[in-house]
């Protein structure tokens, strides 16, 4: 797990140039572009066996931040870790809403359930 975390740690500040969710093949794609020291490298962040996804934006009243005025857009963070919504609607019930990854893009969350996750085609298997 410390391995996962650490080559999910060195994307942080990535610009994302373009993300791809494919529900068929349950896959969420991510293209990053990572400036260091005047040093430019593509990357790209695929998440593998997504049997659910929801994406939140930041809904408090100080929150400006417009997506869809933004030609830029930044990957702050991902994170390993185990998180869940619920719903008292009774069609919503019969589904999971149980998430293990959280990817956050500024002001918003990205909450996947997902099987691997493969960085640069690196995979790995992400605990349960």
């Amino acid at each position: 797990m410390e391995n996962i975390n650490f080559k999910l740690n060195q994307l942080y500040y990535s610009t994302i140039r373009n993300i791809d969710v494919h529900l068929i093949s349950k896959k969420v794609s991510l293209d990053l572009c990572l400036t260091e020291n005047g040093r430019t490298e593509a990357h790209t962040l695929q998440f593998v066996g997504c049997s659910s996804l929801l994406w939140v934006e930041k809904m408090d009243q100080s929150s400006t931040f417009d997506f869809t005025a933004c030609n830029y857009y930044e990957l702050t963070s991902v994170q390993l870790m185990k998180t869940a919504t619920t719903s008292s609607h009774n069609w919503l019930k019969q589904y999971s809403m149980e998430y293990n990854v959280a990817v956050e893009i500024w002001e918003a969350v990205l909450l996947l359930n997902a099987k691997e996750v493969l960085v640069d085609n690196q995979r790995f298997s992400i605990p349960k």
